[in-house]
């Protein structure tokens, strides 16, 4: 009996207790860590040969226009004057700005509606000699005219003509704010775009889901398209220009992607 106590690796349950619970212990973790280990490795045999899949989509696209009348009118009148001085010739082309400055007013337009955008001073030459010499001085002034009648527009060219400008240019009409042709031009752009994105689906047998991404660009600044500067004859011997406002479009292309289920 003694002999085989004395032969045995382990231990008895009486003889070593605190050496058997930690040896079921370390069983019990080395159980549960293989199998982990047997369920991870089954995962990954799973996914061999199986691609990553990402959720279907459709891509479409849609341009939206919209019109607008302007409301607002911008034009450029320059007069240019010419003397054997520079005070000369300055003196003579502010006289004849401020009266057309006076003349403008008369019709309604408010000091923060005439702006000067461009004022200049500068010799003539005469080049038909070697070297060349000077023969006078050129004075010019531009004033920016704004309206925000657009009916003033042929009223305000007339003046121009009467009261000495040299220069008529830059005629411009606006819509004051485009936020609602804008709005328009983008809703019709996303109208056509859903709706051949609903063509797409239904031909593919899919349901149209939510959108994934969204994109649009401008065109350009919503810009004037005229009809021209015609005569009105009705006037008698002095008739006046009459200016045309026609409509300013605005164009919005988008891009949407939308998700199939």
């Amino acid at each position: 009996m003694a002999n085989n106590q004395q032969g045995s690796f382990w231990p008895e349950w009486t003889g070593n207790k605190l050496f058997t619970v930690l040896l079921a212990i370390l069983m019990v973790y080395g159980i549960v860590w293989l199998c982990l280990q047997i369920e991870k490795t089954n995962a990954q045999i799973e996914q061999i040969g199986v691609a990553d899949q990402s959720p279907a989509t459709i891509t479409v696209s849609g341009e939206g226009k919209a019109t607008a009348v302007p409301d607002k009118a911008q034009v450029d009148l320059s007069i240019t004057t010419t003397a054997s001085t520079s005070n000369a010739a300055q003196d003579d082309n502010s006289t004849k700005m401020n009266a057309l400055l006076a003349e403008l007013k008369k019709l309604g337009l408010a000091d923060a509606d005439l702006k000067t955008s461009q004022y200049d001073v500068s010799q003539t030459y005469d080049y038909n000699v070697s070297p060349a010499k000077v023969t006078g001085y050129q004075s010019s002034q531009t004033v920016t005219v704004t309206m925000h009648d657009t009916s003033l527009a042929d009223k305000v060219l007339a003046l121009a003509g009467d009261l000495g400008v040299t220069n008529i240019s830059n005629v411009d009409l606006t819509v004051s704010d485009d936020t609602k042709v804008t709005s328009e031009a983008r809703q019709a752009a996303i109208n056509k775009a859903k709706a051949q994105a609903l063509v797409i689906a239904n031909s593919l047998g899919a349901q149209l889901g939510a959108v994934v991404n969204y994109n649009e660009s401008t065109g350009s600044t919503p810009y004037p398209m005229y009809a021209g500067m015609a005569v009105d004859k009705s006037v008698g011997s002095a008739p006046l220009p009459q200016i045309q406002e026609g409509t300013n479009e605005s164009t919005i292309d988008v891009s949407i992607t939308y998700s199939l289920k």
